[in-house]
């Protein structure tokens, strides 16, 4: 996080972005561990022939040269050669929607102030662009989300969200690999901003001072 974003990161467990008290994102969730032997004999049981060169798409900038080459040396060291093709992000969205990759770099946003999104998009296939671009097909883990996103009492929603996000962990179709940080500049005569995942700003407590 550090060389990628300068700090201004924090590493991804699950693909519901926080913060948990408006997202239902579960915190308890910490992803898979670096843990290169464990991955060699996952791979064993594959029935996958090493090495093994994959072709990844990367767009361009810092962050994901960065990306790119913690990717190529973890990749590399059990036997898994990562072909780096660099491009620009209209022609990585059109092999992601024509399914013309192997694997892909791309971001990943929320814009509305609704959580429901997250789910169907990630595990429902007929909700929008086969899970995610990843052509991934489960009818539990659909179902589940659906379940989900329908529930009307808040305590019920939150229960079945930690499902689906754990239901996504352990398949690991996508895998997310960090959350930027909200960066916004200001001065000393503005009081009262703030800003959320859904790009919703405080308009009723901003205030300026002389």
């Amino acid at each position: 996080m550090r060389a990628a974003l300068f700090g201004t990161g924090t590493p991804a467990s699950t693909f519901i972005v926080p913060p948990a008290s408006l997202t239902f994102q579960d915190t308890s969730i910490t992803g898979f561990g670096y843990d290169p032997a464990r991955a060699r004999q996952l791979l064993a049981q594959s029935g996958l022939h090493l090495p093994l060169t994959v072709q990844a798409y990367f767009p361009q900038g810092a962050v994901q040269d960065a990306i790119a080459t913690v990717m190529q040396q973890n990749l590399q060291a059990v036997g898994i050669n990562l072909q780096i093709v660099r491009s620009d992000l209209v022609t990585i969205k059109s092999h992601l929607v024509a399914g013309t990759f192997q694997m892909a770099s791309s971001g990943w946003d929320d814009f509305v102030g609704d959580p429901s999104e997250e789910p169907l998009f990630f595990e429902d296939p007929a909700y929008c662009c086969h899970d995610d671009f990843s052509n991934y097909a489960d009818p539990a883990a659909a179902s589940l989300a659906i379940r989900a996103v329908n529930a009307t009492a808040t305590g019920s929603a939150e229960a079945l969200f930690r499902q689906v996000q754990q239901s996504e962990a352990a398949s690991a179709q996508v895998i997310p690999l960090y959350y930027p940080h909200l960066v916004f500049l200001t001065t000393s005569h503005v009081t009262g901003f703030s800003a959320d995942p859904f790009g919703t700003y405080s308009y009723p407590t901003i205030a300026f001072t002389k």
